[in-house]
């Protein structure tokens, strides 16, 4: 996907943010951004192992206690 200035404009107005300087550079870093993205997504990932399973968390860290020093 290529992106233009007038996406960055876009974006930029929907965020509230100001840009107004290197707009062809933003347009042209994000561009590839995307397109490194896609690439991932094409790849085949079925016979990969999750690393993490939400469903499989427990606590790691100490219990949260609140200790009063007097």
């Amino acid at each position: 996907m290529t992106i233009t200035p007038e996406h960055i404009h876009h974006i930029a107005q929907l965020a509230r943010l100001s840009v107004s300087e290197n707009i062809d550079s933003l347009a042209a870093d994000l561009s590839r951004i995307i397109d490194l993205v896609d690439q991932l997504s094409h790849v085949n990932t079925d016979s990969i192992e999750p690393l993490f399973n939400s469903h499989d968390a427990h606590q790691i860290l100490r219990p949260d206690i609140v200790e009063i020093d007097d």
